[in-house]
């Protein structure tokens, strides 16, 4: 878990490879899966791709609410 950006949000990093070979429109649902398989009762709220300077995605931020 990383933060809280708002009240009653929590964020999550997922490292790339575990999103590496799914389909764009289904990345939502894995990370879903993947953290409710973690962190029982979150409801995926926003998932956001993190690049680098080369334009690599080097994880992604999850935004959850209970």
């Amino acid at each position: 878990m990383v933060g809280s950006p708002e009240r009653g949000i929590s964020e999550f990093w997922i490292e790339p490879h575990q999103l590496e070979s799914v389909p764009e429109a289904e990345r939502s649902a894995k990370a879903s899966a993947l953290l409710n398989a973690r962190f029982k009762r979150h409801s995926l709220v926003r998932l956001e791709p993190i690049f680098d300077s080369e334009q690599e995605i080097r994880g992604y931020l999850a935004y959850t609410k209970p």
